[in-house]
């Protein structure tokens, strides 16, 4: 084909698994990142914060174990329902979640670092902290309204 006298090619462009590469929608991938990423480390049976009542550990639990697993419909259920799909990019980074941090009270919210380190390949594994506010809804029970 031609256009004012050019030569116009076209170029087909290669997918990275045509080069044995695994792209990033690919399972392969998935499954390399999941392998990554872990909440094994923390000892969520040892966990005796004042602040933090079963309730909310048990909901704690279960937003690492579903950001871990890449889970967005298990992520979504451990949320407030007014959050949405706002913290559904914690679910690309691959972290190793090593323990809980120290519970503190700000403006009747109840904030729960988890600690952990990226498991990222240009992180070089370093340290990282989420921290989960905590609020109450109307009926009184923890919610999880930000991971920060």
């Amino acid at each position: 084909m031609q256009i004012d006298g050019m030569k116009m090619i076209t170029v087909k462009q290669r997918s990275s698994s045509s080069y044995g590469i695994p792209g990033p929608d690919s399972v392969a991938a998935t499954n390399e990142l999941s392998t990554q990423s872990s909440s094994n480390n923390v000892k969520w049976d040892e966990i005796n914060d004042p602040l933090v009542n079963k309730a909310m550990k048990d909901k704690l639990k279960a937003s690492v174990d579903a950001i871990v697993q890449k889970d967005v419909d298990a992520f979504h259920k451990t949320l407030s329902p007014d959050i949405g799909s706002e913290h559904d990019y914690l679910l690309d980074n691959p972290v190793k979640f090593t323990a809980l941090g120290k519970a503190v009270e700000e403006n009747g919210r109840i904030l729960v670092p988890v600690k952990g380190e990226n498991q990222r390949t240009d992180s070089n594994g370093a340290e990282m902290t989420y921290t989960f506010y905590f609020e109450k809804d109307k009926s009184g029970e923890w919610q999880i309204v930000v991971i920060d």
